[in-house]
């Protein structure tokens, strides 16, 4: 038995945590977002985001996982 290296992809699993525990506030509208959202047509969370800060899609995900990564 050898050893192993293991990785794992939680892909957006911190959109995921944070829509379900916003349902009770915004009434399931980011979860929706996030399940629904398409790049395509500009409805995904990072699309949505850059719209309201005024700035591309790229930098609108940079600044989204910024906020989610801030310590206090």
């Amino acid at each position: 038995m050898g050893l192993y290296w293991v990785m794992t992809d939680f892909s957006g699993q911190e959109n995921y945590n944070l829509a379900h525990y916003l349902k009770p506030i915004d009434k399931g509208n980011l979860q929706r977002v996030i399940e629904e959202g398409s790049k395509d047509d500009g409805t995904d969370l990072h699309s949505l985001n850059a719209k309201v800060c005024g700035i591309s899609r790229g930098d609108g995900k940079a600044v989204w996982f910024g906020k989610l990564t801030i310590r206090y």
